[in-house]
């Protein structure tokens, strides 16, 4: 679009070597300033006029095309290495652009200064060239107008970011395609959440994903791995020791996955610059275990403080993350509504900004008899025996609810077991109660209660309706 000068005699048009230098300096000094000016303002090598600064920013864009981190080091080896280092002006030059520099986040100001300077550039080569035309009478002077008509539009559309044009789409410009999983109707790309109350397996059941993902195995034995996938697994709670004694025992290693344990210090920062490069080369599924480690709200239950992670979540998926899988821990008040059952509002109870980004939300909890049986919720918690529900599934259909435990299965195969037989608590109440007689006939109706959850005075009745009465000497008969 723009001429650069090829002598001295084109230095009268339009530039600002002011604005072409703060540009350059900015990108320097923060490299979010090039996805400001490159992204944003569509700014492009061909709009700056000075020759050095066209090959400075043209090796910028070079470095972010391959994943290279761009800043002074990086710029002048690429420069070095293309053979354009002189051309640019040498290391002096290049080293001093962020020198007096008066704001980096000025920077689309910058850039909308320089886009602007080569518009005016091509406006007068283009009026020289229709002259040109004009004078030769070579063509009808509609044609010639029409022609001017065409360069016009195209620098009207030039001379404005229209920034609100990029944010916004048309139908036609949306990517076609249905939902991508990454686990065969587990988990898709994007978002997911998995909540559970504290220490109710939500690790394991992710470490169980994890290997899923960058082995290839089938999740649980039953969905499977379409596709090999790098993990980071980001787990601030855990210590080192403690967390690979679980990956272990789970066969999970290799170079796709990788993790940060309490032993790396304090939750790592989700803008933190090497993350960031990391996601970029890796595109990985993240971990976040759990996510209120990685937020500065006080209470994870609470939606007006977490909207800082709902933006740092999106900003790791733009950067290149395939999806990011947040362990959240329910409120306790959830986990006391009526049947705790398990749904999208009692699983991220109170976090509504969370919920409505979700791609998908998976409820854990312990297995248990109706009303909570305590001996067998003892052995649930023993056994680490879950009940999973898919709570949410944006465009596709969710898996059913189902059952999971790891002991003594994790010895036997490094992994959780599906449940297949159905539980006393699936069981109506009278083959719940009959069951549990004939098991026992000298069991007490104090002890029924406990084992099947059924009131006493409801005992009598329902063993009644199937032939069973109770004698405190001799127990329950049948007839």
């Amino acid at each position: 679009m723009s001429t650069r000068p090829a002598n001295d005699t084109a230095l009268v048009l339009p530039h600002s070597i002011e604005g072409e230098r703060a540009v350059l300096g900015s990108i320097l000094l923060d490299v979010s300033a090039l996805s400001v000016a490159a992204d944003v303002e569509r700014l492009q090598p061909d709009h700056f006029f000075l020759r050095q600064n066209f090959h400075v920013y043209r090796n910028m864009l070079d470095l972010r095309a391959k994943n290279v981190p761009v800043d002074i080091v990086t710029v002048l080896d690429s420069l070095e290495r293309s053979g354009d280092l002189e051309t640019a002006g040498g290391a002096a030059y290049v080293s001093g652009l962020p020198d007096g520099l008066p704001r980096v986040n000025n920077v689309a100001h910058y850039a909308r200064i320089v886009k602007q300077k080569a518009v005016l550039r091509s406006l007068i080569h283009y009026t020289s060239s229709i002259q040109e035309q004009a004078f030769a009478a070579s063509d009808d002077a509609d044609v010639i107008l029409d022609g001017f008509d065409a360069v016009l539009q195209q620098l009207r559309k030039a001379c404005h970011s229209n920034v609100w044009q990029q944010k916004f789409h048309l139908v036609d410009e949306l990517p076609d395609g249905g939902v991508v999983h990454l686990i065969e109707n587990i988990l898709p790309e994007g978002v997911g959440f998995v909540g559970g109350l504290s220490g109710t397996g939500k690790t394991w059941f992710c470490l169980s994903m994890a290997r899923g993902l960058t082995t290839g195995q089938k999740f649980l034995g039953l969905w499977s791995v379409p596709e090999l996938q790098n993990v980071l697994y980001l787990c601030p709670e855990m210590g080192a020791k403690s967390f690979k004694r679980r990956c272990r025992r789970m066969g999970i290693g290799g170079e796709r996955f990788r993790c940060q344990t309490i032993a790396d210090g304090a939750a790592l920062d989700l803008a933190d610059p090497i993350l960031l490069a990391a996601v970029r080369e890796l595109h990985p599924v993240i971990f976040l275990d759990t996510s209120i480690r990685f937020s500065d709200a006080e209470n994870e239950n609470s939606a007006g403080e977490n909207r800082a992670l709902v933006r740092t979540i999106f900003a790791l998926l733009r950067t290149g993350a395939k999806a990011v899988i947040c362990l959240h821990h329910r409120g306790k008040d959830a986990a006391r509504s009526k049947a705790d059952e398990l749904t999208l509002e009692n699983t991220l109870r109170g976090t509504t900004d969370l919920g409505a980004i979700a791609d998908v939300v998976f409820g854990l909890k312990y297995d248990q008899l109706d009303g909570g049986h305590s001996p067998y919720l003892k052995e649930s918690k023993k056994l680490v025996r879950l009940q999973v529900s898919c709570v949410k599934a944006r465009d596709f259909i969710a898996v059913e609810s189902f059952r999971i435990q790891l002991n003594p299965f994790l010895d036997e195969h490094g992994d959780f077991a599906v449940l297949v037989d159905q539980p006393q608590h699936a069981l109506p109440d009278v083959d719940r109660l009959i069951a549990a007689i004939e098991d026992n006939r000298k069991v007490t109706k104090v002890k029924l209660q406990e084992l099947t959850g059924i009131g006493r005075n409801k005992i009598s009745k329902l063993a009644a309706t199937a032939g069973w009465h109770y004698k405190p000497l001799t127990g329950w008969t049948n007839g």
